[in-house]
C-alpha cells in the first residue's frame, strides 16, 4: 500500500486504516469514522492540525505545534523535533521525546517522557520516568517511579517515588516514597508522606505531613502535626500543632504550637517556643527556651533563658552566663553559670557559681560560689558555701520535700 499523503495548506479527509501517513506544513487532516489506523510511522513535517483520534506505529513530528483533537496513541513512540505536540483527548505511548511543549486534555500513559520544555496534563498521568527542562503541570493524579523537572512543578495528587524540582513546586497531597529534592519551595496543599525532603528555600506543609530526614535551608511552616525522624531547618521552623520526631537541629527560631516529642536531640541555636510539653534524650538552646513544660532523659543546656509553667527537669541541667530561669528546675545535676537567676531548683547536687541569684535552693548536696545569692538552702548531704556568698537560710534535713514534675 503507497504512502497516504496529506498535502500542506490543504484539508485532507481519511478513513479506515492505512500503511504510513506523511503530512506536509499547514495540513489539516479530518478523520472520519471513530479513528484513523496506521500501521507504519505518522510524520509531520511542520506545523498541523489533526480532527480525529489516531493510533500508529511511531508517531514522529519536524518543527512547529501539532494539535491532535482526540486520542493519541503509538505502539513504537512518539518524537517531536523542534516543535510542540497538543492532544486534547487520551494519550498512550511507550516512549515520547519532546523538544519544546507537550499538552494532553485527557489521562496520558508513557512509560519514559521527555519533555525539554513545558508539559501539562489535564487529567491522570502514569509513566515510570517524567523528565522536564521547564514547567510540569498535572491536574490529575501524577503516578511515576521518577520525576524531574528543571524549572517549576504543579501536581495535584502525587504517587512518585523520587521528586527533584529546580525551582518551586505546589503539590495537592499524595505521597513520594523515596526523595524529595528541591531548589526553591514547596507547599503542600494536603497531606504528604515522603521517605526524605530537601528543600534549598522554603517549607510549608498546610495539611499534616509525615516522613523521613527533613533539610531545609531557609524556613519550614507546618499548619498541622508534622512527623519525622530528623529535621534540619538553617532559618527558622514553625509547627503550629504537634511535632513528633527523633531529632531536630534549628539554626535560628523555633516555634511549635502544640507538645513537641524526640527520641533524641533538640538543638537550637536561637529562640525555641513550645506552647505544650517539650520531651527529648538532649535539650540544647542558644538563646531562649519558653514551654509548658520540659523533660530531657539526659541533659539540658540553656545558653540564654528558660521559661516554663509546670518546669523543666533533666539528668544533667546547665544554664550559662548571665542566664535567667522561670519555672522550678529538677535536676540530679542542675548548674547556674556566673550571674544567672533563677527561682527555684530541686536536685540531687546543685552548682550556684560566682554572682548568681537563686530564691530557692532544694537538694541533697548544694555548692555556692563567691558572690552568689541564694534566699533559702535546704539540704540532706551537704551545703558548701563560700564566705563571701550571701545564703540567709540554710537549713539540713532529714528528708526533702517531693520535686515537681
Amino acid at each position: 500500500m503507497p504512502e497516504t499523503i496529506a498535502p500542506g495548506g490543504a484539508r485532507t479527509e481519511l478513513t479506515g486504516t492505512i500503511e504510513s501517513l506523511r503530512v506536509e506544513p499547514r495540513a489539516t487532516v479530518v478523520v472520519r469514522g471513530d479513528r484513523l489506523t496506521v500501521e507504519q510511522a505518522a510524520l509531520f513535517l511542520g506545523p498541523a492540525r489533526f480532527q480525529g483520534s489516531l493510533a500508529c506505529g511511531r508517531f514522529e513530528s519536524r518543527g512547529g505545534e501539532v494539535r491532535l483533537v482526540g486520542d493519541l496513541e503509538s505502539r513504537e513512540g512518539i518524537e517531536v523535533r523542534d516543535g510542540e505536540l497538543e492532544v486534547t483527548g487520551r494519550l498512550d505511548a511507550p516512549t515520547a521525546d519532546i523538544d519544546r511543549r507537550l499538552t494532553v486534555g485527557g489521562p496520558a500513559r508513557v512509560a519514559s517522557l521527555d519533555v525539554g520544555g513545558r508539559l501539562r496534563c489535564g487529567s491522570t498521568l502514569v509513566a515510570q520516568r517524567v523528565s522536564v527542562g521547564g514547567r510540569i503541570e498535572v491536574e490529575g493524579r501524577l503516578e511515576a517511579d521518577r520525576v524531574d523537572a528543571g524549572g517549576s512543578a504543579e501536581i495535584h495528587d502525587a504517587a512518585i517515588g523520587e521528586l527533584e524540582v529546580g525551582g518551586t513546586i505546589r503539590i495537592g497531597g499524595g505521597a513520594v516514597h523515596r526523595r524529595i529534592d528541591i531548589g526553591g519551595r514547596l507547599v503542600a496543599e494536603g497531606p504528604l508522606t515522603f521517605g526524605s525532603l530537601e528543600a534549598g528555600g522554603m517549607v510549608e506543609f498546610r495539611e499534616s505531613a509525615s516522613g523521613g530526614s527533613i533539610d531545609v535551608g531557609g524556613i519550614l511552616e507546618a499548619r498541622r502535626d508534622l512527623a519525622f525522624e530528623d529535621l534540619r531547618i538553617g532559618g527558622i521552623g514553625r509547627i503550629n500543632d504537634r511535632g513528633h520526631g527523633r531529632s531536630a537541629r534549628i539554626g535560628g527560631r523555633f516555634t511549635v504550637g502544640g507538645d513537641l516529642e524526640l527520641s533524641g536531640r533538640l538543638e537550637v541555636g536561637g529562640e525555641a517556643s513550645v506552647h505544650g510539653s517539650l520531651e527529648a534524650l538532649d535539650v540544647e538552646v542558644g538563646g531562649r527556651l519558653e514551654a509548658d513544660r520540659v523533660r530531657a532523659a539526659q541533659t539540658v543546656q540553656i545558653g540564654g533563658s528558660i521559661s516554663t509553667r509546670a518546669g523543666a527537669r533533666a539528668g544533667r541541667m546547665r544554664l550559662g552566663k548571665r542566664s535567667t530561669a522561670k519555672g522550678p528546675l529538677v535536676g540530679d545535676r542542675v548548674e547556674i553559670g556566673p550571674h544567672g537567676t533563677a527561682e527555684e531548683i530541686f536536685g540531687r547536687s546543685v552548682l550556684v557559681e560566682r554572682g548568681a541569684r537563686i530564691h530557692r535552693i532544694v537538694a541533697e548536696e548544694v555548692e555556692l560560689h563567691a558572690e552568689a545569692e541564694v534566699d533559702e538552702v535546704i539540704y540532706t548531704r551537704e551545703a558548701r558555701v563560700d564566705p563571701e556568698a550571701r545564703a540567709p537560710t540554710v537549713r539540713q534535713v532529714g528528708t526533702l520535700p517531693p520535686f515537681p514534675l
